[in-house]
């Protein structure tokens, strides 16, 4: 029985793998999420609960 067959079963202490790219430590180059702005929606007008200008005797009387 043997793992001869099987790739990355056997240790590689001499070679070193990796997927990132090579960067400049004294000038760093970051990928910055970007951000779209979607303009929120106005409101949608329910009721105004303070105005009562449409039942009688909630203006005060005006001299004459």
């Amino acid at each position: 029985m043997s793992n001869a067959d099987i790739h990355g079963s056997k240790p590689q202490f001499l070679k070193f793998v990796t997927k990132r790219e090579p960067s400049n430590p004294l000038n760093p180059i970051y990928n910055l999420p970007e951000v779209v702005f979607i303009p929120p929606e106005p409101p949608k007008f329910v009721k105004d609960s303070l105005n009562v200008d449409d039942i009688d005797g909630t203006k005060p009387f005006k001299k004459l």
